[in-house]
């Protein structure tokens, strides 16, 4: 099954539609092995930063560098302490000093606490107090401050460990609509979704095994090419498999295929800021 799939794009798909299922490997158990697989090595393999060892040049350009930056926040450092000395004798200073800044979240409100923005709020006539939407936002972004303060490290660390953990998820719910866009493409074709889902199971199983290659390569800076390789061979892969699948002409499968990747790209976009607002509102 893995021979052909790699070899034969489309192939697999066609046969499963048309009933010759038993020599191959069902796709859906397919997919929960090598897809396993894949977030196995996506999360227990180093960066390739780490295993990178530097030269000496490179070390002596990052000491110059940190000794730069060192002279710079020195430099700044003067200049901010006898700026908040001018701006402690400045009227009004009391309330500047006790303004937060909102770091965090999808708010540019600015309150120490929810007590002390609800408190504005009540303030306001009740025509002009925020939203449902808008009070979520703001009350998070108060959260988000109080639990991270000035530790921006701390909350970008959790930030990328959340979109690490959805990852996987938003992958597994954009295959329904991988298949849905081939409905739409192949709409005269008389082909039923379930024909489409299974196509797009066996796409997907190709990424994932293409995918873990290109985990394993990466560990190897020498390598880079081939996954580069690899990486545009996942991509143009899929113009074969339509080709196979569906029998359309070149000049009709490459247009639905620049189609498909256009509706498919806006597809991920908005899965990504849907995958953002719940980490944000969530972390």
């Amino acid at each position: 099954t893995t021979r052909y799939l790699i070899t034969r794009p489309g192939f697999l798909a066609k046969e499963y539609n048309a009933g010759k299922r038993e020599r191959y490997f069902h796709p859906v158990r397919m997919y929960a092995f090598i897809s396993f697989i894949f977030f196995l090595l996506f999360f227990s393999l180093p960066d390739t930063d780490d295993v990178t060892e530097l030269t000496e040049e490179d070390k002596a350009a990052m000491a110059q560098n940190e000794r730069k930056v060192k002279e710079s926040l020195f430099n700044s450092g003067i200049d901010t302490v006898l700026t908040q000395k001018a701006d402690s004798l400045a009227p009004g200073a009391d309330k500047q000093r006790k303004q937060p800044k909102m770091k965090y979240g999808l708010s540019k409100a600015a309150y120490s606490s929810v007590e002390a923005y609800d408190s504005a709020q009540q303030l306001k006539p009740e025509a002009e107090r925020d939203g449902w939407l808008t009070r979520r936002f703001n009350i998070r972004s108060i959260e988000l401050n109080q639990k991270y303060g000035d530790d921006s490290d701390r909350f970008a660390k959790d930030f990328v460990k959340g979109i690490n953990e959805n990852f996987s998820k938003v992958l597994f719910f954009l295959l329904p609509v991988f298949a849905l866009l081939l409905k739409l493409l192949y709409l005269r074709r008389g082909f039923f979704y379930s024909e489409h889902l299974v196509f797009s199971i066996y796409y997907y199983n190709f990424f994932y095994f293409a995918g873990s290659v290109m985990l394993l390569l990466g560990l190897v800076p020498s390598l880079s090419w081939a996954v580069q390789i690899i990486g545009f061979g996942i991509y143009f892969y899929l113009l074969a498999a339509m080709k196979q699948m569906y029998g359309q002409s070149w000049s009709k499968t490459i247009g639905k295929f620049f189609a498909f990747s256009f509706l498919f790209i806006i597809a991920i976009v908005l899965a990504a800021i849907v995958t953002i607002l719940w980490i944000v509102m969530f972390l």
